[in-house]
C-alpha cells in the first residue's frame, strides 16, 4: 500500500527546501532520493528546457538527456535521462529504472498532453518558492496508481 500524498518526513521537506538553493543554476536535472519506501523526484530547469520536455510529452515518445554532473545534495543522485513512451493505457505512470538511471513516463497520448501542460505551467512560474506537484491520489484524472510523485520547481530565468 502506498503512503498518502502528504506522507513526507521532515527530512524530505528540509531536503526539498535546501535543494532549491543548491543546484538551480545547472542545466535541467531530476534529483532523486529513495528512503523508507518512498521515492522523491524533483525536476529543475529553465523555460526552454521545460518546453523541450513538454514537446517530448506531447509527441508521446522520445528521450531528454539530463545533467548528471551537478551535485544534487542533499538528494542522493541525478537521473540521466527522461524516456517518454506511449502506451495503450489511459493513465500516465511515472517510474524510475534504476539500472538505466532513467525516469520512465508511459501513458496514453491524451494523458501525456495533460502532463505536458503541467510542465508548461511550471515554466511560467516566476517565484522560486513555487512549484507544481504531479502526484497520484484516488480518482486522479490522468495519473496511474503506481505513478511516483514528481515535483516540478519553478523554472529559473
Amino acid at each position: 500500500m502506498r503512503p498518502g500524498p502528504y506522507a513526507y518526513s521532515r527530512a524530505m521537506i528540509a531536503r526539498r527546501r535546501f535543494a532549491r538553493a543548491t543546484y538551480r543554476e545547472a542545466p535541467m536535472i531530476i534529483a532523486s532520493s529513495h528512503s523508507a519506501g518512498l521515492t522523491e523526484l524533483e525536476l529543475s530547469g529553465n523555460p526552454d528546457e521545460y518546453a523541450e520536455f513538454a514537446a517530448t510529452l506531447d509527441s508521446a515518445g522520445g528521450a531528454v538527456a539530463l545533467d548528471t554532473t551537478t551535485d544534487v545534495a542533499p538528494y542522493e543522485h541525478a537521473i540521466a535521462t527522461v524516456e517518454v513512451a506511449e502506451s495503450s493505457g489511459r493513465e500516465v505512470v511515472i517510474s524510475v529504472d534504476r539500472a538505466r538511471n532513467a525516469l520512465v513516463i508511459r501513458g496514453g497520448a491524451d494523458p501525456l498532453r495533460i502532463l505536458a501542460g503541467n510542465v508548461r505551467t511550471a515554466a511560467e512560474l516566476t517565484d522560486p518558492r513555487h512549484h507544481v506537484h504531479i502526484e497520484y491520489f484516488p480518482g486522479h484524472h490522468y495519473l496511474g496508481e503506481d505513478s511516483l510523485p514528481l515535483t516540478i520547481a519553478a523554472a529559473r530565468t
